[in-house]
C-alpha cells in the first residue's frame, strides 16, 4: 500500500460506469478518489482503438482534472495548495461535492 497510504500522496481507483470500485483496485477504502478506469477507449502501438482497465486509466483522468483545477486557480490568483486539491478530491470521493462544484470552491479560497 505504500506509498498510497501516506497523506500527502494523492491514491487514484478505478470504478465502473455504475460507479462500482474495480476489483483491481488495492486497498478501494484507501484511495484518494476513485474515478472511471473501465472500458477507457485508447489507441494501441497500430493505431487501433481498444478498450482498457485499470487504475492507470482511471489516474490520467483525474491528473487531468487536478491540472484543470490548478489551472482555474492561477486564472484567478488564488493559492490552491496540494492540501488543499486532496481535500476536495477526498471530498469528491465521499459524494459530498461533485467534479463541478470542487472547481467552484476555488473561488472561496
Amino acid at each position: 500500500m505504500y506509498p498510497a497510504i501516506l497523506d500527502e500522496v494523492i491514491s487514484v481507483g478505478a470504478i465502473d460506469a455504475s460507479g462500482n470500485v474495480l476489483d483491481l483496485t488495492s486497498g478501494p477504502q484507501r484511495t484518494t478518489i476513485n474515478a472511471p478506469g473501465h472500458e477507457i477507449s485508447t489507441i494501441n502501438t497500430d493505431r487501433a482503438i481498444i478498450k482498457t482497465s485499470g487504475t492507470s486509466q482511471a489516474t490520467a483522468l483525474i491528473s487531468g482534472y487536478i491540472a484543470l483545477l490548478k489551472d482555474y486557480a492561477f486564472s484567478k490568483n488564488k493559492d490552491l495548495t496540494n492540501d488543499s486539491i486532496i481535500a476536495l478530491l477526498k471530498s469528491i470521493n465521499s459524494r459530498e461535492i461533485t467534479y463541478l462544484q470542487a472547481l467552484k470552491k476555488i473561488d472561496s479560497l
